[in-house]
């Protein structure tokens, strides 16, 4: 009788220091939430030049900078577009005088022939579809046509742009 009392008394005392100790089950889920991230290519017909000009006359064995943009974003063995898409809500666009949405298996399709460059327009307009913590990733010659009048106004955007420069 003695050692089924101590037996139960033990019981009752780990039962009580386990309740003290406050027990809890955590459940712990981790959801990536995926920013958005617009990347914008410029179309115009500047980006059809060579991207790196030489004195030499072979001009058409040199890639151009639309190449040059496609080689980057789509070549190698784990390709950047596809890291970015992994990352972050991808928003694809092409650019010269207006905006244009394009889906990721079109980049190699791209083709510098737009009539001009819209750059200011361009990013204002892509900041429009962007959301709160996203960036916008622009990929331009960096030549422009908009004249002074575009730069009358605010000129600042609520997100960042990040500009690759292609071509010299």
């Amino acid at each position: 009788k003695s050692w089924a009392l101590i037996v139960l008394r033990g019981l009752v005392y780990a039962s009580l220091l386990f309740f003290l100790l406050s027990p809890g089950l955590v459940l712990k889920r981790v959801i990536n939430l995926r920013r958005p991230l617009t990347v914008v290519v410029d179309t115009s017909q500047s980006m059809a030049l060579p991207a790196n000009p030489g004195t030499d006359q072979n001009a058409t064995s040199r890639p151009s900078r639309i190449d040059l943009v496609k080689q980057k974003l789509l070549e190698g063995k784990d390709p950047v577009i596809r890291k970015l898409a992994r990352e972050f809500d991808l928003r694809l666009y092409q650019f010269s005088t207006g905006v244009e949405t394009i889906a990721p298996e079109s980049l190699s399709a791209l083709q510098a022939q737009g009539k001009g460059t819209r750059l200011l327009e361009t990013l204002r307009e892509a900041e429009k579809g962007t959301g709160p913590h996203s960036a916008i990733l622009l990929f331009s010659d960096g030549i422009t046509d908009e004249g002074l009048a575009a730069l009358d106004g605010d000129l600042s955007l609520s997100v960042p742009v990040f500009a690759v420069g292609v071509g010299e």
